[in-house]
This record gives C-alpha cells, structure tokens and sequence, in this order.
C-alpha cells in the first residue's frame, strides 16, 4: 500500500495517509460510527452463493458504512424476506447495482487463492 500512495501521489499531487490498528482496535472502530477514517480495505468473500453474508455489512446498524442507504436497505429487508430463489436473486443485484451506482465499495485488488473447480465445466477463464 505504502508504493501504492507514493505512486498515487506523484500521478496525483493527492496525500494519502495510512494508519495501521492493532487488529483488536480495528475492530472496534469498524463497528462504531462515526469513524476516524474514510477509506478502509477489506476483504468480502463471495465464493459461496450466499447474498446475505455478502451484503449484510453494508446495512447493519454496526455495518462498515457511516451513512445509511435507505433504498438499498428497503431492498435488501425485501431480499431477507423472499422466498423464490430467483426474486431473491434478482433483489441481490438490485442491491448490488444500488452498492454501485452510489460507490460504497470499490474493488482495488484481488486475493490470490486456490480455487478448485469440477473438471466438466468448460470455458473457465483465470488471470488476465
């Protein structure tokens, strides 16, 4: 991270500063609104289907934002509730789209980790 705002910096002229927490205080701030910072780095993993582990953090009241979404939050208590599999898939893009339009969370980098995949399944692409 520290190359990463070095070189932003010289691209930019904009400063980022970076402070490092003891993993305990992290936490702590993580759930307390409002936070000493505005950018922090974390890590959601999305490789099992579960659209409520995924987007729960974005609207509990302790979740990782410090201001609310109402509609994404109207939709997401719509998505909890449904009981067809595909609506309930359909609200969790809606959610995500909503995520997206208002810049919650932005991808900068991606975990390196074995995945392992049945052999049957054709066209898998990985890496660039």
């Amino acid at each position: 991270m520290s190359r990463f705002a070095e070189k932003f910096y010289k691209d930019t002229e904009v400063h980022i500063k970076m402070v490092r927490y003891p993993p305990a205080e992290f936490k702590k701030m993580l759930h307390t609104r409002p936070r000493p910072y505005n950018l922090t780095i974390m890590h959601l993993d999305a490789v099992v289907p579960n659209h409520q582990a995924f987007l729960e953090v974005f609207f509990r009241e302790d979740g990782y934002l410090d201001f609310d979404l109402p509609s994404g939050a109207k939709t997401f208590a719509s998505m909890l509730v449904e009981e067809d599999a595909g609506r309930r898939h359909s609200l969790a893009m809606s959610v995500v789209d909503q995520l997206r339009k208002e810049a919650v969370a932005l991808p900068l980098y991606q975990s390196v980790r074995v995945f392992w995949y049945p052999g049957k399944i054709k066209n898998v692409v990985v890496g660039k």
